[in-house]
């Protein structure tokens, strides 16, 4: 098979010795050979570390970095650190790539900057294939039309077509990533991959989109390969103004995009205080009302609130929720 570039695969390891066999037998088995994976184990208390070692013993692809724990983010900016390829994947450690996957993104990616393939989740229920909404093709100089592309990423509207929101189903020009020294943001614990592929849709120019099957995401196993604390809504709120904060770098005036960001955060907050108020969370009932005032009053909130000017709905969803933490408040004492 022709070398059409080395693809360095980066896997973020965090106690996940019951998955890790399969997934780098399948890695060292793709129909594409020209490969470094880069295990990174992020201070693993299982034997992770021991297991992805015997793998490079077995495999010279194989490169094993060891550090403290410090999260995906700083997990996948080491290996960005490691790597030496033409191109990067990035791979979570419980779940699995096609034997073609590689091969597939790799054949289109002369000339491009970024190459995307489908993404197949795994449920407890099933398994679905998540296709792009953007029709599949090559697509030259994206931002000449006002950087729609990016926008449409950035927001994931229902009524116009875009790219699916997925670290996982891309691959990158390593040489595009080092050049703009894009990095994960380590302060975020949720979203911190959609934020990159973001910082990484703003300086790219060709994109090439595969009706291919590349990644097949486990969700039944989502967060065992990697750990993850801290409110989710300090996060989520983070990414989002971060997220505003690369449009305005990209000089896209904020009337353009000002209701559907607003929208976003009002949706993120009334789910995460949903969350926050669910009978299966463990916290004495003061402590949960406590934290879903602390994010209705967040100030993103409150603009966000202001600006859409719909009093008589803000009122009908306060009562929603109200409701709907004194449900869960019953269910609790039932449960109990």
């Amino acid at each position: 098979m022709e070398n059409k570039g080395t693809v360095s695969i980066i896997i973020p390891v965090y106690n996940a010795q019951q998955y890790l066999s399969a997934l780098l037998e399948g890695l060292v088995r793709q129909s594409y050979p020209f490969l470094e994976i880069i295990c990174v184990d992020d201070g693993s208390s299982d034997g992770s570390y021991a297991l992805c070692c015997e793998a490079a013993e077995r495999d010279h692809r194989i490169t094993v970095v060891r550090q403290k724990n410090g999260g995906v983010s700083a997990a996948r900016n080491t290996g960005l650190e490691k790597a030496s390829g033409h191109y990067i994947m990035f791979v979570d450690a419980d779940d699995s790539l096609p034997e073609t996957a590689v091969e597939d993104l790799i054949s289109a990616a002369e000339g491009a900057d970024l190459v995307v393939g489908n993404l197949t989740v795994h449920h407890a229920d099933g398994i679905k294939v998540r296709k792009n909404r953007l029709p599949y093709g090559r697509y030259t100089d994206i931002h000449k039309n006002e950087k729609q592309i990016l926008m449409d990423y950035v927001f994931q509207p229902q009524n116009r077509p875009h790219l699916s929101s997925s670290i996982y189903t891309n691959l990158y020009r390593r040489a595009l990533i080092e050049q703009h020294h894009m990095r994960f943001d380590s302060r975020l614990k949720y979203g911190e991959d959609s934020l990159f592929v973001c910082v990484y849709l703003a300086q790219c120019r060709v994109l090439v989109t595969v009706d291919k099957e590349v990644y097949t995401y486990n969700l039944t196993n989502a967060g065992q390969a990697t750990k993850k604390s801290g409110s989710r809504w300090e996060h989520l709120r983070l990414q989002a103004l971060l997220k505003k904060e690369l449009l305005e770098r990209e000089q896209i005036p904020f009337e353009r995009y000002a209701d559907t960001f607003y929208r976003e955060v009002l949706s993120r907050s009334y789910q995460e205080i949903k969350n926050s108020l669910h009978y299966r969370v463990r916290q004495p009932w003061r402590s949960k009302w406590q934290t879903a005032r602390e994010i209705y009053t967040d100030e993103p909130a409150k603009q966000a609130r202001a600006y859409r000017k719909k009093r008589s709905t803000d009122l009908k969803e306060l009562l929603q929720l109200l409701g709907y933490g004194l449900a869960n408040a019953g269910l609790s004492l039932l449960k109990h």
